[in-house]
């Protein structure tokens, strides 16, 4: 997940699921509060759907 070098400065090295509440800003953020599950853990699994939703996208944009 990018994110701006000021919102990486404000949320600095926290656990993800603290650093969860601050994606809401962009569409991307939420799509990422989407994936993660109810606990807030960024797993292996979500990070592979993740990763093949963004190839499909450049598959079909390009």
């Amino acid at each position: 997940l990018l994110v701006s070098k000021s919102h990486n400065c404000s949320i600095g090295n926290i656990p993800f699921y603290q650093k969860r509440k601050s994606y809401t800003a962009l569409a991307q953020h939420r799509e990422i509060q989407d994936l993660v599950d109810e606990n807030g853990t960024w797993t292996r699994a979500i990070i592979q759907k993740r990763k093949e939703k963004i190839i499909e996208f450049i598959v079909n944009t390009f």
